[in-house]
């Protein structure tokens, strides 16, 4: 297998990262979120990355992403009160 591809909860995903980890394949993950503009301008879809990576919007920069890429230990998306723009 060369890839697993997952929509649904976190712990599908953290599962799906753990096995592709361990058998050596890739892992990604179709995140969903509400997007006011849709084009990257009002920044309501973040999406945290791993290691203090920062963020991505899930509507221009996703909605696929590696699930070893995000972070998936806590919330997917950061609290509104985060202030990333």
């Amino acid at each position: 297998m060369d890839a697993a591809y997952v929509c649904g909860s976190r712990r599908l995903t953290r599962a799906t990262d753990e096995l592709g980890a361990e058998h050596a394949f890739s892992g990604y993950v179709f995140l969903e979120e509400k997007m006011g503009c849709g084009i990257g301008f009002c920044k309501g879809c973040p999406v945290r990355l791993r290691n203090g990576g920062g963020y991505k919007l899930v509507c221009t920069e996703g909605p696929i992403f590696s699930t070893r890429e995000v972070e998936l230990s806590g919330p997917i998306f950061p609290p509104q009160e985060v202030g990333i723009w």
